[in-house]
């Protein structure tokens, strides 16, 4: 069995009936299936090793197996930033790498989830894509992971996005310049991370960790529920939640002591109107987004 990528796709040439998650395409006389069952493919063939190495056939298995979708580099990398992580950023990492280096982490905002994406880059030891929602993210990302890594690479830290399109062994893009590219790219990196992963099950956006091969996966965020329930989805796309840690266990310690004080205001016919209309569109939006 030989298995290609192929325009976000994995294409499965010869290969047996019984192969799972597949379907027949009628177009190439083939089993196809989507790019984020690479790991999954693997397992079944009893070729993957939780490891950088290419796939190699394990004794006993009764299909000869040819991998040639994965294009991604091993990399070998240790942050430059000489900053010890604290017990939990520890912790976060210790429990994705036991969840098989695939899952989410949900941490407070201000809690140092960038510098946990670090560890992973670094732990994994291969290529990685980093996504985000904003412009802003993509450039906050970017001067890490060079401050990070930059001496390191034969490349400069890739940019895919806000009008820069260099795709390297390290890249960081926005949310709608994977959507439109990692058809293009989805065999070129071996670790995927998702800041503000809670974005990722929008019918366009869930497409980007479903066109990629990367077998490690890390999706971090602070607000992991969704209110339409899409939260579900993140497990089969990047693995479930490895590791939680709530603001109240953090404050006092490593974040600043808070408190929440509730204010009611009084609101005319007119206004309640008004608020009840922008509510209902904000909730539309998540539920979409």
């Amino acid at each position: 069995m030989r298995v290609e990528f192929d325009d976000g796709t994995l294409l499965l040439r010869d290969a047996p009936d019984d192969i799972p998650y597949a379907e027949w395409d009628d177009r190439v006389d083939e089993y196809r299936t989507q790019a984020y069952r690479y790991r999954s493919l693997l397992e079944w063939v009893g070729a993957w090793s939780d490891g950088n190495e290419q796939a190699t056939l394990q004794d006993g298995f009764a299909y000869a197996l040819e991998d040639t979708a994965r294009a991604y580099p091993a990399l070998d990398l240790t942050p430059a930033l000489h900053i010890e992580p604290r017990d939990y950023q520890q912790a976060a990492l210790n429990a994705w790498i036991d969840h098989g280096r695939q899952g989410s982490v949900v941490l407070p905002t201000g809690s140092g989830k960038t510098f946990l994406g670090l560890q992973a880059i670094a732990d994994a030891g291969v290529s990685a894509l980093v996504v985000t929602p904003t412009i802003d993210l993509m450039n906050q990302w970017h001067a890490t992971l060079t401050n990070a890594f930059g001496d390191q690479l034969t490349d400069p830290i890739g940019v895919l996005g806000g009008g820069s399109h260099e795709v390297t062994a390290i890249t960081v893009t926005t949310y709608d310049s994977a959507y439109r590219y990692i058809n293009e790219y989805g065999d070129q990196f071996g670790l995927l991370i998702v800041d503000e992963e809670h974005h990722l099950p929008a019918p366009t956006y869930r497409q980007i960790p479903e066109m990629t091969i990367a077998p490690y996966r890390l999706g971090l965020t602070a607000t992991y529920e969704r209110p339409d329930g899409k939260h579900e989805l993140l497990e089969d796309l990047i693995g479930p939640v490895a590791y939680e840690e709530a603001v109240d266990e953090l404050a006092g310690e490593y974040l600043s002591e808070y408190e929440t004080i509730h204010m009611s205001v009084d609101l005319t016919a007119e206004e309640r109107d008004t608020y009840d209309k922008e509510y209902q569109t904000i909730r539309s939006s998540l539920a979409t987004d």
